[in-house]
């Protein structure tokens, strides 16, 4: 006969646990219902599940793909000149970390005459966490004119001026990896066969119990208020007098 020994709480060997992320990404997001897509079955499959941060972003306008452009200099334009320190995107562009994306735009069209001299270029998404990763720039914190504040963007600097001025090289985008947790083991024990009743009985509130006591008490009190026949007849009367007199007379008192 087999029988199961206790055991300590520890990490399991082998493949029992989960990850953190489901496995046939296509190095896209997790989409919302989790049951289109395949649970990893070990810890290799899960160090290769993953997705990149802007895949998304790029797959968003029904392509595969989308058309990135340079970010506007404020000193082309009058109108932000002297107002912004560092390039934008349009309101109608999506701002991504060291461009904008322009949704509308097929492959063959984005280019720089087809985007009025903005370098358009066609970005596809990133399949693996080293293409994710190796676009990089220099992140720093920029103050912006008239008092609108400082903000942390990546300026476009070289690696070298970047160092310079205090900034930080980092990449763009960022890789989310699949984390494989693994399964804890807990000691077991027997338990005996036993015959429970089906139903249970706990302790609850009686409220006309309640009800019935509240009342009581409120009645006591008023008897006790009224314990004689002359206070019972004359308060309430006594005091309506004593409202009238307390004004009246020449010590203004009712007594």
């Amino acid at each position: 006969m087999s029988h199961v020994t206790g055991v300590s709480n520890s990490t399991c060997s082998g493949n029992y646990g989960g990850c953190t992320l489901p496995c046939d990404l296509n190095a896209l997001p997790p989409p919302s219902n989790l049951s289109t897509v395949r649970k990893c079955n070990d810890v290799s499959e899960c160090n290769g599940s993953g997705y990149c941060s802007i895949n998304s972003v790029l797959l968003s306008g029904g392509n595969e793909g989308a058309c990135a452009v340079d970010r506007i200099e404020p000193s082309t334009l009058g109108q932000y000149d002297g107002f912004l320190d560092y390039p934008f995107c349009n309101s109608d562009e999506i701002s991504i970390p060291n461009a904008c994306i322009v949704l509308g735009f097929n492959e063959i069209d984005c280019n720089n005459e087809g985007t009025e001299g903005r370098g358009g270029r066609w970005l596809t998404p990133f399949l693996n966490q080293s293409s994710c990763e190796d676009a990089k720039g220099c992140f720093e914190v920029v103050q912006q004119v008239n008092g609108a504040g400082t903000n942390l963007v990546f300026t476009g600097k070289s690696y070298r001026d970047c160092l310079i001025s205090g900034g930080r090289w980092k990449s763009f985008y960022q890789w989310e990896s699949g984390q494989w947790v693994s399964g804890i083991s807990r000691p077991v024990s027997w338990q005996a066969k036993k015959t429970v009743s089906l139903q249970t009985f706990g302790q609850t509130l009686n409220f006309s119990s309640v009800q019935d006591t509240f009342f009581d008490s409120f009645q006591s009190q008023i008897v006790a208020s009224e314990r004689s026949a002359s206070i019972c007849t004359r308060s309430r009367s006594e005091t309506y007098l004593n409202i009238v007199s307390c004004d009246c007379g020449d010590n203004s008192s009712s007594n």
